[in-house]
């Protein structure tokens, strides 16, 4: 019984030490955020040897308005697919880039935030094979992705995953993990 009564002291007493310290909780108010990325084409062709993978970009600028809750606006370059010429064309090559708007969850637990992001993107992508295949496109499509992040103060390490759902002919759905920096600008009294 006294055992129990400690745990269940040392519990509150860790809990009631987070809660007090100002830097477990999540900064609110505008943020910006970059990231190296490693971005997938699926192989829609299924061409054998298709380059399917990059080591990229993105970017990103939101505002964090509530302790479970923020907007967030990302520029996400994918990068470049390319595979060896086919017999009767060229050498194969896509490209893609988007431009995201998405509602980000967060599960903020002192010094940590667990989050999933929806929304929507702007992809723009391209195909060509040298002789036959030539197309751009610009869809609106489904976006959604989660992640972790750690975060003191106004400075977060994140990684997360994020999957565009193109349905393109040239470059399939696109999949994207990252590891980056935010930095938030917090807004004094926003609680």
């Amino acid at each position: 019984m006294s055992r129990v009564l400690f745990a269940t002291v040392l519990i509150g007493a860790s809990a009631t030490a987070l809660a007090a310290d100002d830097n477990a909780m999540p900064a609110k108010g505008p943020y910006i955020g970059a990231s190296v990325t490693q971005a997938r084409f699926d192989n829609s062709f299924r061409i054998n040897d298709l380059d399917e993978r990059n080591t990229r970009w993105k970017g990103a600028l939101g505002f964090r308005f509530a302790n479970p809750f923020a907007v967030e606006v990302d520029y996400i370059d994918f990068g470049k697919a390319t595979a060896p010429p086919v017999l009767g064309g060229g050498s194969f090559s896509s490209t893609a880039h988007a431009i995201g708007l998405y509602g980000i969850g967060y599960i903020p637990i002192p010094y940590i935030d667990l989050f999933a992001r929806v929304g929507a993107a702007r992809v723009t992508s391209s195909a060509n094979d040298g002789a036959t295949i030539a197309f751009n496109e610009h869809d609106t499509k489904f976006a959604y992705g989660w992640g972790a992040q750690w975060r003191w103060q106004s400075l977060a390490v994140r990684a997360e995953y994020e999957k565009l759902s193109t349905g393109s002919r040239g470059i399939g759905d696109l999949n994207l993990a990252s590891l980056g920096l935010t930095y938030t600008f917090p807004i004094p009294g926003m609680q």
